[in-house]
């Protein structure tokens, strides 16, 4: 779950917030308009309330508390001793233009877009931040600020600290396209003097070993039915590790692109970034019993990815593997590619990339395991060593 900063997350897009005191936890889950500052002074009132005798502050803890229960979605809380933020917010509301309102209106426009879920959960983070304001009195430092902030500890899985570059970009390319889209090219976009943060891309891929992802992938069970033989989850992810097909491609399989007898598959375009043609593509042994055990439990269609990530996690988790999402399967299986092969042509079609420049990235891991075999060919170990 995403961390806001200490003490405050986002989850199921709401805001949580926690404070301990004397080793005892206390939550609150916040309505669904609520924003930081309402969090951040929950937890300062019940941190004083619980360790001050004061009784003042137990007072205004119980009243936050109620106008909190009370708040409903078009309605705004602001603290009652902050007479200059009613005022400001009194003035954005009645103009129609809190950044809250301006996203549910963003969205709505965008909502053909193909990465559409991606959009909503980075706006529901830029909400959790700027809710409440008029979206034209955010500047270029505050958003620098938040990013910072979600680089140092804004990362989903707790155990890694800090967020990629990448993901922040991602995230400063939807606010970006926010204002663009509400605000025209040439309208008030603070997000335009914010830079773009640098990513590393001569870098290799971290991906597990081929071993490593199929036991991960044989380890996939049935949450409620451990039992049960292969799930439609372990299923999907099978044919994701022997073919390298994204979910996007999987989801629009049909039983007619499938050609056993010559052993090839027709592939649709996707509709990512630029996009891709259809084409058809030869698969090998292993892709075509995915393919009949896909068949044959009738996987064709729309599913969740979250799905997919949650039982993978929970394999890697239980066999003592290094957790990898599943889309490091589709990296796995391009590299593997690369490796065994020098046609880079080849390789960008069974990779259905649109040209051999997105392909060479994957031969970065390659070349690496290759100068390792070169130095072990030139100076080979000696036995007994």
């Amino acid at each position: 779950m995403p961390r806001i900063e200490k003490g405050i997350r986002l989850h199921m897009g709401r805001l949580e917030a926690n404070v301990t005191v004397n080793r005892q936890k206390y939550w609150r889950r916040f309505p669904k308009d609520a924003t930081v500052q309402q969090a951040q002074e929950w937890r300062t009132l019940k941190q004083l309330a619980l360790t001050s005798p004061n009784p003042a502050m137990c007072t205004a803890l119980a009243e936050l508390e109620s106008q909190l229960k009370d708040q409903r979605a078009a309605s705004v809380y602001q603290p009652p001793w902050s007479t200059a933020a009613q005022s400001r917010t009194s003035t954005a509301e009645q103009a129609g233009s809190l950044f809250r309102h301006d996203v549910q209106t963003y969205l709505a426009l965008k909502s053909s877009l193909v990465t559409i879920q991606d959009r909503e959960y980075h706006m529901k983070l830029w909400t959790a931040e700027f809710g409440e304001r008029d979206r034209n009195t955010i500047t270029p430092l505050e958003i620098r600020i938040v990013l910072t902030r979600w680089q140092k500890s804004g990362h989903a899985d707790q155990n890694i600290k800090r967020l990629a570059n990448g993901s922040l970009n991602k995230r400063r390319t939807s606010l970006l396209d926010f204002y663009t889209t509400l605000a025209g090219k040439n309208g008030y976009n603070p997000v335009r003097d914010v830079p773009i943060y640098e990513e590393d891309k001569t870098t290799p891929m971290r991906l597990p070993t081929i071993e490593e992802a199929t036991r991960a992938v044989d380890g996939v069970v049935h949450p409620k039915y451990p039992k049960k033989s292969a799930s439609l989850t372990q299923i999907r992810l099978r044919l994701m590790q022997h073919t390298g097909w994204p979910g996007t491609i999987i989801k629009r399989l049909d039983s007619k692109d499938i050609d056993w007898l010559a052993s090839q598959v027709t592939v649709h375009g996707r509709k990512k970034g630029g996009g891709t043609r259809p084409r058809t593509v030869p698969v090998n042994a292993d892709a075509l019993a995915a393919l009949q055990q896909f068949d044959e439990q009738k996987a064709y269609g729309e599913f969740s990815n979250s799905s997919l990530y949650k039982a993978l996690q929970r394999s890697c988790e239980r066999l003592k593997i290094p957790f990898f999402n599943p889309y490091k399967l589709r990296h796995l299986f391009i590299t593997t590619i690369v490796k065994a092969s020098p046609d880079e042509r080849g390789a960008s079609e069974l990779a259905l990339h649109t040209n051999v420049q997105q392909t060479r990235r994957y031969s970065l891991t390659a070349s690496d395991d290759r100068a390792a075999a070169a130095l072990r060919a030139a100076f080979p170990a000696k036995k007994g060593a």
